[in-house]
This record gives structure tokens, sequence and C-alpha cells, in this order.
């Protein structure tokens, strides 16, 4: 049986999960034009989770899409926070896309990431 998350995290707000939306323009959906990381947390903290986090800027940095990786930590603590997974064993799914953008194989400069995230248990 498949387990999926009551809420969110998407573009700064957390949200129930059957309000989040995302354009069908967004390039992640268009061309998959984005970056995705799992980490898993056990007793409290996450297995290699700098490790993790600095994985993902550095694939975000190759693919030329802006985000400072700087600010997710308190955007995870708030959606661990919101989904009561704070000390839980539990699964992060980080989905981190160029954004939305008129389509064309050439990517723009000036995007704004979408960034998703959610947490179940594990």
């Amino acid at each position: 049986m498949a387990i999926y998350p009551e809420k969110v995290y998407l573009n700064g707000e957390i949200l129930n999960a059957s309000d989040a939306k995302i354009s069908i323009f967004d390039r992640g959906f268009l061309f998959g034009d984005g970056i995705y990381e799992v980490m898993i947390q056990f007793n409290g903290s996450f297995f290699f989770g700098k490790e993790h986090l600095a994985r993902l800027a550095e694939c975000l940095e190759k693919v030329n899409i802006q985000l400072d990786i700087s600010t997710l930590q308190e955007k995870i603590d708030r959606l661990l926070e919101a989904t009561s997974l704070v000390e839980a064993d539990c699964l992060l799914y980080m989905q981190v896309t160029r954004g939305v953008a008129p389509r064309k194989h050439s990517f723009p400069l000036d995007c704004s990431p979408t960034v998703m995230m959610y947490a179940i248990p594990f």
C-alpha cells in the first residue's frame, strides 16, 4: 500500500498535499529539468544529511539551477514539524526544478526554481 503525505512543502508554503499545484509549464514536468534528493532520518537525525544537501547543491550547480541550499534546512525543519516527524524515522523527498518558463529547449537564465518536499514515515 502506497503512503502519500498529507502535507508538502511547495515554494515557501506548507500545504495540504491535495492543495499543492505545480504549473504544467514547469520545466520539470515538460523536460525533466530538475534534480531530486532523498534523505532518511533515523533517531532524529538525517543519515549523511549534510552530504545529501551538498550533493544536491553540486548537482544543481552542474545544471545551472540557482538555489541557495543554505535556506533548505529551515524549510526541512518546518516541514518535519508540520508533519509531526521531527524525531520520527522518516524519508524526505526533495525535488528542485528550473521552474516555470515558456517551452523552449534552451533554458532561460532568470527562472525561479520550483522547490517541493515531502516527508513520510519510514
